[in-house]
């Protein structure tokens, strides 16, 4: 990796908490505000991009700032910075990933339709705005934590 998440964060005003993976644009820290102090900070998602090109990024931010705030099944944009090395997007922090091992024994039928409906809700925010998800998958359909899809 060419730049350590810990500094990424912390360049940005952010303190790192842990890592929650990498991909082959960059890396995604779970970070907390660096002035924040209490026993229960707020979390958010810090993806870092590493790439010097800045098209992807660019394109990324583009969507998020054109979906931000008026859909709540879409991960919300905080911020993004490509004001210096690394490029990061800040955004809401999601606590679980669909795919993770616990979703995998099956849903009942209610709860599957639940989480059908806010799926298609938020695809459908996304078409209305003429984007399309090009990488529907279980690891990308995301919960809060009290259960909202994302």
């Amino acid at each position: 990796m060419l730049c350590d998440p810990i500094m990424a964060a912390q360049l940005n005003g952010y303190a790192h908490m842990k890592s929650l993976g990498e991909g082959s644009f960059g890396a995604v820290t779970a970070v907390k505000r660096r002035d924040d102090i209490s026993r229960k900070p707020e979390l958010f998602a810090m993806k870092i991009f590493l790439g010097k090109n800045t098209e992807r990024f660019d394109a990324e931010i583009k969507v998020l700032e054109e979906l931000k705030g008026d859909c709540a099944n879409i991960v919300q944009l905080i911020h993004g910075s490509r004001e210096k090395f690394p490029y990061v997007l800040v955004m809401e922090y999601v606590e679980k990933e669909f795919g993770e091992p616990e979703f995998q024994k099956g849903l009942s039928p209610e709860r599957a339709k639940k989480y059908f409906e806010h799926l298609t809700c938020g695809l459908g925010f996304m078409h209305g705005k003429l984007f399309v998800h090009c990488d529907i998958k279980p690891a990308n359909l995301l919960l809060t934590k009290n259960g909202k899809e994302s």
